[in-house]
């Protein structure tokens, strides 16, 4: 055992390092409309239900993976739309079935709220091959989440309709903790394997976005956090179903292989890029939107990948404040960047902190 911890100490950080330096594209985002369907107390983006006029044009973002097609091998990429939510775009069908044609895997994220049978239809048409529904406890506490009374109800619908689909195999869902659903998290275990879901991912609530501060009941607390985690190793080990704390924030060495099967290590600028809806070149969907990297209407997204992204591929900058002399260093490297704010350059969640007795 203790020599397996030492290999990962060693090969991990060598096998990050060599992916900063070869900085592969693989998961491309692109944030089509900031408009939302729902209201969700803790959504982490700058989206509101009022923004009905702002999107991304198709004919950009189809315009930057013609481009990236020239360099990378589409079927070795995932496209993923995001939002806001995806079914509030005008054009979300002829979208997807054009990424399809361009060779791309495309998916989305979704709150599930918008679907039918009709849409089922139409998504088989395009190609998509992957979708993520967000359901955050039984129906009381999704409700209260998500701002609509009917949206548990919507959610659970759309999860039954993809089951039955020809994307079925795509799906993964994905919950977010908090205070009022931690004491559920048994039930929407269960609820998951009744609905015959393969892939469940878990994640707390992170201050971030436009995420409301004032609500204590979003964020767990020191032994709620403890809990969460415990549980997710608990489901793992069933293996009823494939279940993953979120890739988001080094664990330690108490929780980190435990509550997920992958090693730990911030992608975003290495193996993860994106387009905002105004066109802003980005890392990751939850780092602070005043960050980019360019933007597409003025510049080469390619140019863009291939000569900046700096900041996220060399991270000594980052070894300051309570990491600067962390012992944790090699393998967390920073935290998540969503997780750190720029303009001080100091972390705003350490998780290896946070987990201290």
């Amino acid at each position: 055992m203790k020599f397996k911890k030492l290999s990962r100490r060693i090969l991990v950080p060598l096998r990050h390092s060599l992916e900063a330096k070869i900085f592969n594209l693989r998961y491309l985002f692109f944030e089509i409309t900031k408009s939302c369907n729902l209201n969700c107390i803790h959504c982490g983006s700058d989206c509101s239900k009022n923004d009905f006029d702002e999107f991304l044009p198709e004919e950009a973002i189809l315009n930057v993976l013609k481009e990236v097609k020239t360099v990378y091998d589409p079927k070795k990429m995932t496209i993923a739309i995001t939002g806001g939510e995806p079914f509030c775009y005008p054009d979300l069908f002829s979208l997807g079935k054009k990424i399809t044609d361009l060779g791309f895997l495309w998916g989305m994220v979704t709150n599930g709220y918008g679907w039918d049978q009709k849409s089922i239809n139409h998504l088989e048409k395009s190609g998509i091959k992957t979708v993520t529904v967000s359901l955050d406890g039984l129906e009381k506490e999704h409700n209260w989440l998500r701002g609509r009374d009917d949206s548990f109800e919507r959610a659970v619908s759309t999860i039954k309709m993809i089951k039955k689909s020809s994307f079925s195999s795509g799906l993964d869902v994905f919950t977010c903790i908090n205070k009022r659903n931690l004491s559920q998290i048994e039930d929407i275990y269960e609820l998951l394997k009744k609905l015959n879901v393969r892939r469940w991912r878990i994640s707390p609530i992170d201050r971030i976005g436009n995420t409301a501060l004032e609500h204590d009941d979003l964020f767990l607390d020191r032994a709620q956090f403890r809990e969460m985690l415990e549980k997710t190793v608990k489901f793992k080990s069933q293996k009823k179903m494939i279940v993953n704390f979120t890739d988001s924030g080094y664990l330690g060495h108490e929780f980190e292989n435990k509550a997920r099967t992958m090693n730990y290590f911030c992608s975003a600028g290495i193996n993860v890029g994106g387009i905002r809806v105004n066109g802003d070149i980005a890392a990751c969907p939850n780092i602070d939107p005043a960050i980019s990297e360019g933007n597409i209407f003025k510049d080469s997204f390619i140019d863009v990948w291939q000569t900046k992204y700096q900041r996220f591929r060399n991270r000594k900058w980052m070894k300051t404040d309570i990491c600067k002399n962390c012992s944790e260093w090699s393998l967390c490297q920073g935290n998540s960047f969503h997780l750190r704010n720029f303009k001080d350059n100091k972390i705003k969640f350490c998780h290896v902190k946070y987990l201290e007795r």
